[in-house]
């Protein structure tokens, strides 16, 4: 994919030189250029510029017989303005006359001044603060169409516009300026379908992977696309409806802010910058926005736009040197573009920040060039961003099928309503439905009313509070309660994840747990640690109703003796009978004082059963050598 990129943008390249090279042989040439006077804070601000502009106006408007009156128009006297006086050699056009135009479509003034070969003043004046009916050959370009000039008469061209002046002044004759300009039309036309291709492109993309570079990447191609239609005047010059041009500056630093912002906006989102250096990079880009759009009215936030605009670029490249040495191609290509477009728009702001010296034609077009191909660039950076992340998340969904698959529980995608969505069984775990009962089917019809309310607090609860929930519920499978963990996760705003464990082992190894920490293997009566619990709580009880209680203690006579000799046989009952006698009968009055009668021969019978050993789990037991014989008889006679 890559490389057939490389060789799309390669094949453009070597069709855009044969179409050059291919293209007539044009007759244009820069004008030389004399500075007569420079007013960066307008000519009301500068003596210089307000004689000259006196005595011109005095000439024209008091003009000898046979020539016609002439009104210079009524320029800013705080927009920066520069005048030239042009030289023109005539053998170089031959007996036509040349074209003069500036190749700069955002000047609001261009005011060509000569005398005629009669000897009469005579004046041109174009640029977008008119309307494009104006001009009889529809150009971006503001121009004026030279009369017939005697030998050496002087011309002069005023620039005026709301920031600095770019002094391109360009000579033609009127064939190759006619031409000049259909190309730049088709190049223009060609330039917008692209960009509009790119925006489709991209909002696919968007579409498709969910991707806030690709979305970023579209709305700097649409700003860009705004700015081509407003800067070369293709809206004022072709749309019905486009603001008149007392509105040009307003909309030129609008434009200009626009693309400031798309470019920051795809360096924060592209870099996935977080936190505050996302912070400090945003921060620089609102200011240079905010400069632009100043510069409407003051030619000074112009500059300090492009200043703040310079600052923030090096800045990028430094956060991408990284990127760059570690060998991630997009953030190469991402890199090549952005460098494309601060060369370009580095030539054309050397003229507004430094002294303003003459540049060759192809400055004009800078800009706009480096940013088709820092555009170009950053599509194949998206490409193989978004060509990277898809094969991330391929291989990260192949990774929770395998663990989908692995894992025991069982998996539900419910939504708010309770209508089952998804449902992934393992093999090893039973459920109480199956999935073609419960996919696409409300929990509270196919769950008991008891088990499916439950889930449906615990859904309401996840979906409101943000967090895991976890709910216990117990259902029927094959004849035995099974018990099951179901945890709810929330998966967006109406849709939960409920994972399913079957804990019934669990269950039963608690309540062994349970059964062997508090109960006596051999005879399951409560042991030691039961007793003093059940102490602590009674005491408790007694203290809180202020009642007393009585602990009773019993003590059975020869049981060490047994116990050291004959050992303990839980396999049969002859150690139980004692106890359990003792247990039985006793239960009848469990909360009796030990005064009452009943109580007493319970405690009797007890003594009487325990205190004498005559149960032995063997047939023919061996005599102690502690006992007497008729203490081995009596336990031989009274065997069960």
């Amino acid at each position: 994919m890559i490389k057939r990129l490389f060789k799309g943008l390669l094949l453009l390249v070597l069709i855009a030189l044969m179409l050059a090279g291919a293209s007539p042989k044009t007759n244009t040439f820069s004008a030389g250029l004399t500075p007569l006077w420079d007013a960066p804070q307008g000519p009301g601000r500068s003596n210089e510029a307000s004689r000259w502009l006196t005595q011109f106006r005095d000439s024209v408007s008091l003009p000898r017989a046979g020539c016609e009156k002439l009104a210079l128009p009524d320029l800013s006297l705080t927009k920066p303005a520069r005048a030239f006086q042009l030289t023109v050699e005539r053998e170089q056009f031959g007996a036509g006359s040349p074209i003069v135009y500036l190749q700069e479509p955002i000047a609001e003034f261009f005011i060509v001044i000569a005398t005629d070969v009669n000897g009469c003043p005579w004046v041109s004046i174009s640029g977008r603060g008119l309307p494009f009916a104006h001009r009889d050959i529809v150009s971006p370009f503001p121009y004026a169409r030279l009369p017939a000039l005697a030998e050496g008469a002087p011309i002069a061209a005023i620039v005026q516009d709301y920031k600095a002046i770019r002094p391109w002044i360009m000579l033609a004759n009127e064939t190759s300026f006619v031409r000049d300009n259909a190309m730049l039309w088709v190049g223009l036309g060609a330039y917008s379908g692209i960009l509009l291709m790119m925006i489709i492109v991209a909002i696919g993309f968007d579409a498709y992977a969910g991707s806030r570079v690709a979305l970023a990447y579209a709305f700097y191609c649409f700003a860009l696309q705004v700015w081509l239609v407003q800067n070369f005047g293709i809206g004022s010059a072709f749309v019905p409806f486009w603001p008149s041009p007392q509105y040009f500056p307003l909309l030129q630093a609008i434009s200009v802010a626009g693309v400031v912002l798309g470019i920051g906006f795809a360096v924060m989102e592209f870099l996935q910058l977080r936190g505050r250096v996302r912070a400090a990079i945003g921060g620089f880009v609102l200011l240079s926005a905010f400069f632009f759009v100043a510069s409407a009215w003051h030619a000074a936030g112009y500059r300090a736009g492009a200043a703040v605009l310079l600052a923030l670029a090096l800045a990028t490249i430094v956060l991408l040197v990284r990127g760059v040495f570690r060998g991630d191609t997009s953030i190469r290509l991402f890199t090549l573009g952005l460098g494309a477009t601060m060369v370009g728009g580095g030539v054309q702001a050397f003229s507004v920040i430094g002294s303003g010296v003459e540049v060759s034609r192809m400055a004009a077009f800078a800009f706009p060039i480096g940013s088709l191909l820092q555009a170009a660039f950053w599509l194949a950076a998206l490409i193989i961003r978004l060509r990277g992340e898809h094969r991330a998340l391929h291989e990260l969904e192949g990774k929770q099928a395998a663990i989908m698959w692995a894992t025991p529980d069982l998996i539900l995608v419910i939504d708010r309503h309770g209508i089952c969505l998804d449902y992934k069984q393992p093999y090893a775990t039973r459920f109480f439905v199956a999935e073609g009962d419960l996919l696409g089917k409300n929990v509270s019809a196919v769950l008991p009313a008891d088990t499916a309310s439950t889930i449906r607090k615990g859904i309401e609860n996840a979906l409101q509070r943000g967090d895991l929930q976890s709910v216990f519920v117990a259902l029927p499978v094959e004849g035995n309660i099974h018990h099951y963990e179901a945890r709810i996760a929330p998966n967006g705003p109406d849709r939960v994840v409920v994972v399913v464990r079957d804990i019934t082992l669990q269950k039963h190894n608690e309540e062994k747990i349970r059964r062997l920490a508090y109960f006596d293997t051999l005879t399951g009566l409560p042991n030691r640690q039961s007793f003093l619990e059940r102490l602590d709580r009674e005491l408790l009880r007694a203290r809180r109703t202020n009642l007393g209680m009585a602990l009773l203690f019993l003590d059975l006579d020869g049981f060490k003796r047994i116990n050291d000799t004959l050992g303990t046989v839980p396999e049969t009952p002859c150690c139980r009978q004692s106890p359990t006698a003792c247990r039985d009968n006793c239960a009848q009055v469990p909360s009796l004082p030990v005064r009452h009668s009943t109580n007493r021969a319970c405690i009797s019978h007890a003594l009487a059963v325990t205190s004498s050993p005559l149960s032995c789990p063997m047939s023919t037991p061996p005599r102690p050598p502690a006992w007497s014989h008729s203490e081995y008889r009596r336990c031989l006679d009274n065997r069960p």
